[in-house]
């Protein structure tokens, strides 16, 4: 008892990553310390047995940093859960703030253009107060290119996105996509009750190549407020047998990750009150 009180103690005082490395050193690396959690493991990686994402089971069996997701994560996205999974924590606060900077300057520096929807023969349309972001697509191709002037430029932005291909790695060996195609997107909600009405990343009929599989949503508000708006309302799928449709309300808060079916749960951006930023990959 002594010994989890003291261990809760220091997981409060420490930064999760800084109070598991303090840890490991008292009872051992690669040692079970989900207990120093109270039994809660939401947002912290070591200590936790996460599920192998293909392979040789034993690679992956024990604790390993180069993961974030775990299987509970994979079953939550799969058809038999709700289609959709959280995770806290990708980059951390220091690195989120860096981001913000990064990104608020691309969008004052006028690098942003007004999205608009599309229609399922892929034709372009803008419906006045359907959709109020703006957006602008990122070259994930150059990403490790060197000397490549335009990411120099942009050093936290890609960071981030190769944390997000990281994800993309794990999800694509999940989900048997193999090292395939992804597009991503730098998106703001400019204010103003801006928002985008409800609708699917991909079409459900459609077993193709061509259509988006998996969205991954990372949010840069590091100082998100709930009078900010902006929440993403999502409609998990299975709901057939429910009399009454049920929705979650996620909040975009800062270096929040949200992972979902692009071709079955349908979503929305509620109205947004001031700058919002994300980070959107999808994967094919």
């Amino acid at each position: 008892m002594q010994k989890d009180d003291d261990a809760k103690a220091l997981m409060g005082a420490l930064p999760p990553e800084l109070g598991f490395q303090v840890l490991e050193l008292v009872v051992g690396k690669g040692s079970d310390l989900s207990w120093a959690l109270g039994g809660q493991g939401r947002g912290t990686r070591r200590g936790i047995k996460l599920w192998p994402p293909g392979g040789d089971t034993s690679k992956h069996g024990e604790i390993n940093d180069s993961l974030l997701l775990s299987e509970k994560d994979v079953r939550d996205i799969d058809a038999e859960g709700p289609g959709y999974a959280i995770k806290e924590g990708l980059l951390g606060a220091s690195a989120l703030r860096f981001l913000r900077d990064e990104v608020g300057k691309i969008f004052e520096d006028g690098h942003l253009q007004p999205a608009a929807m599309v229609s399922q023969d892929q034709r372009r349309w803008a419906v006045a107060g359907a959709r109020g972001d703006l957006q602008m697509w990122l070259d994930m191709a150059s990403l490790d290119e060197v000397g490549n002037a335009w990411w120099a430029n942009w050093p936290h932005l890609r960071t981030a996105c190769r944390r997000l291909r990281q994800v993309q790695g794990e999800l694509s060996r999940a989900w048997g996509l193999g090292q395939g195609r992804l597009q991503a997107q730098l998106a703001c909600y400019p204010g103003g009750g801006t928002r985008y009405v409800r609708h699917l990343d991909a079409q459900p009929t459609s077993n193709t190549s061509d259509q988006r599989r998996l969205t991954l949503l990372y949010y840069i508000n590091p100082s998100w407020v709930p009078s900010d708006g902006g929440c993403l309302r999502l409609y998990p799928h299975n709901q057939e047998d429910s009399q009454t449709e049920m929705f979650v309300d996620v909040a975009p808060l800062g270096d929040r990750l949200l992972i979902f079916q692009s071709r079955t749960v349908e979503h929305e951006v509620l109205p947004s009150h001031t700058l919002r930023f994300s980070l959107t990959v999808w994967l094919y």
